[in-house]
């Protein structure tokens, strides 16, 4: 039995760059696509013990969603990443500051005015 391949890996991975491909034909996805686009998340069956409390509160819902759960903690993981995220800026922000790492206020001032007339200016820059 011989062991030479068969395969096409020496044509594959010999590619050519990717930016010579013509896509002019192809349109531009737009915001409104990615807004609307539905994410397809694999599903895993789980048992959790829930208050009875609460459970007769999921029950009482008149809601035929079945993802109603998946959906609510779903909420509070987004609201999660948004709170740590939101958290770990502003920890930076303060350390920036102790660190002397500011724009002056009157700087940022003289950008705004200047906006939308000749001579606008450059948004201020730190001084590093």
């Amino acid at each position: 039995m011989s062991n030479d391949s068969k395969n096409d890996f020496p044509r594959k991975t010999n590619r050519r760059d990717e930016s010579d491909i013509d896509t002019s034909d192809i349109p531009e996805l737009g915001d409104d696509f990615f807004e609307n686009a539905l994410l397809y998340v694999p599903r895993k069956t789980a048992n959790v013990l829930l208050d009875e409390d609460i459970a007769n509160w999921i029950e009482n819902l008149d809601v035929k969603d079945l993802t109603l759960i998946n959906n609510i903690l779903r909420a509070i993981m987004k609201r999660q990443f948004i709170d740590r995220d939101r958290l770990l800026k502003t920890l930076k922000a303060v350390e920036d500051i102790e660190n002397g790492r500011v724009i002056r206020v009157v700087d940022v001032l003289e950008w705004i005015e200047s906006w939308g007339v000749d001579g606008e200016k450059e948004p201020p820059k730190l001084d590093e």
